[in-house]
Protein backbone atom coordinates (compact mmCIF):
# COMPACT_ATOMS: atom_id res chain seq x y z
CA UNK A 1 0.00 0.00 0.00
CA UNK A 2 1.46 3.34 -1.02
CA UNK A 3 0.93 6.56 0.84
CA UNK A 4 -0.13 8.70 -2.14
CA UNK A 5 -1.13 6.44 -5.04
CA UNK A 6 -1.99 9.32 -7.38
CA UNK A 7 1.54 10.70 -7.06
CA UNK A 8 2.96 7.34 -8.17
CA UNK A 9 1.05 7.62 -11.44
CA UNK A 10 2.61 10.98 -12.32
CA UNK A 11 5.58 10.53 -14.63
CA UNK A 12 6.86 13.98 -13.78
CA UNK A 13 7.21 13.20 -10.07
CA UNK A 14 8.99 9.92 -10.82
CA UNK A 15 11.99 11.78 -12.24
CA UNK A 16 14.89 11.83 -9.84
CA UNK A 17 15.96 15.42 -10.53
CA UNK A 18 12.42 16.68 -9.90
CA UNK A 19 12.35 15.00 -6.52
CA UNK A 20 15.77 16.42 -5.61
CA UNK A 21 14.76 19.96 -6.53
CA UNK A 22 11.50 19.74 -4.59
CA UNK A 23 13.21 18.12 -1.60
CA UNK A 24 15.76 20.94 -1.61
CA UNK A 25 13.15 23.73 -1.72
CA UNK A 26 10.70 22.37 0.84
CA UNK A 27 13.05 22.35 3.86
CA UNK A 28 14.13 25.92 3.09
CA UNK A 29 10.48 26.98 3.05
CA UNK A 30 9.80 25.06 6.25
CA UNK A 31 12.82 26.70 7.88
CA UNK A 32 11.41 30.10 6.93
CA UNK A 33 8.12 29.24 8.62
CA UNK A 34 9.82 27.92 11.73
CA UNK A 35 12.24 30.84 12.04
CA UNK A 36 9.38 33.30 11.70
CA UNK A 37 7.22 31.41 14.19
CA UNK A 38 9.89 31.21 16.88
CA UNK A 39 11.48 34.65 16.45
CA UNK A 40 8.56 37.00 15.74
CA UNK A 41 6.49 37.51 18.86
CA UNK A 42 2.91 38.76 18.56
CA UNK A 43 2.67 42.34 19.71
CA UNK A 44 0.25 45.21 19.40
CA UNK A 45 3.04 47.59 18.44
CA UNK A 46 4.13 47.79 14.81
CA UNK A 47 7.46 46.25 13.90
CA UNK A 48 9.97 47.64 11.40
CA UNK A 49 9.40 46.01 8.04
CA UNK A 50 11.50 47.99 5.58
CA UNK A 51 14.77 49.89 5.72
CA UNK A 52 16.48 52.12 3.20
CA UNK A 53 19.95 53.59 3.11
CA UNK A 54 18.82 57.21 3.04
CA UNK A 55 15.85 57.19 5.40
CA UNK A 56 16.50 54.27 7.76
CA UNK A 57 13.41 52.43 8.89
CA UNK A 58 10.65 53.82 6.73
CA UNK A 59 7.87 51.25 6.99
CA UNK A 60 6.28 49.81 10.11
CA UNK A 61 3.86 46.90 9.95
CA UNK A 62 1.95 44.55 12.24
CA UNK A 63 3.74 41.39 13.31
CA UNK A 64 1.68 39.17 11.03
CA UNK A 65 3.22 40.80 7.93
CA UNK A 66 6.31 38.71 8.65
CA UNK A 67 4.23 35.58 7.97
CA UNK A 68 3.40 36.81 4.47
CA UNK A 69 6.99 36.13 3.40
CA UNK A 70 6.91 32.35 4.01
CA UNK A 71 3.39 32.18 2.60
CA UNK A 72 4.71 33.85 -0.54
CA UNK A 73 7.48 31.24 -0.66
CA UNK A 74 4.88 28.47 -0.51
CA UNK A 75 2.85 30.07 -3.30
CA UNK A 76 6.00 30.34 -5.42
CA UNK A 77 6.88 26.72 -4.61
CA UNK A 78 3.49 25.49 -5.75
CA UNK A 79 3.32 27.79 -8.75
CA UNK A 80 6.75 26.90 -10.08
CA UNK A 81 6.17 23.20 -9.50
CA UNK A 82 2.86 23.22 -11.34
CA UNK A 83 4.30 25.32 -14.16
CA UNK A 84 7.29 22.97 -14.46
CA UNK A 85 4.94 20.00 -14.67
CA UNK A 86 2.87 21.71 -17.36
CA UNK A 87 5.91 22.73 -19.42
CA UNK A 88 7.98 19.55 -18.98
CA UNK A 89 6.83 17.75 -22.15
CA UNK A 90 7.63 20.68 -24.45
CA UNK A 91 10.76 22.07 -22.82
CA UNK A 92 12.66 20.11 -20.20
CA UNK A 93 15.24 22.89 -19.70
CA UNK A 94 12.53 25.39 -18.77
CA UNK A 95 11.08 22.93 -16.26
CA UNK A 96 14.50 22.52 -14.66
CA UNK A 97 15.02 26.27 -14.63
CA UNK A 98 11.69 26.80 -12.86
CA UNK A 99 12.56 24.27 -10.18
CA UNK A 100 16.08 25.64 -9.66
CA UNK A 101 14.87 29.22 -9.35
CA UNK A 102 12.34 27.94 -6.87
CA UNK A 103 15.20 26.90 -4.57
CA UNK A 104 16.98 30.23 -4.92
CA UNK A 105 13.84 32.29 -4.35
CA UNK A 106 12.98 30.40 -1.17
CA UNK A 107 16.56 30.76 0.07
CA UNK A 108 16.39 34.50 -0.69
CA UNK A 109 13.12 34.82 1.23
CA UNK A 110 14.68 32.97 4.16
CA UNK A 111 17.57 35.45 4.12
CA UNK A 112 15.12 38.35 4.08
CA UNK A 113 13.32 37.00 7.13
CA UNK A 114 16.60 36.48 8.97
CA UNK A 115 17.71 40.03 8.18
CA UNK A 116 14.39 41.58 9.21
CA UNK A 117 14.23 39.69 12.48
CA UNK A 118 17.85 39.99 13.55
CA UNK A 119 18.62 43.57 12.54
CA UNK A 120 15.31 45.41 12.63
CA UNK A 121 13.45 43.99 15.61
Amino acid sequence: MTLFPTLQKSLFLRLKWVRWYLLAAMPINLATYLFTYFKVEPTIYPLPFHISVYFGIDYLAPFWYYYLIPIGGTVILLGHSLAAKAVYREDMFLAQLLLITNIFINAYLFGIVIFLVRYLT
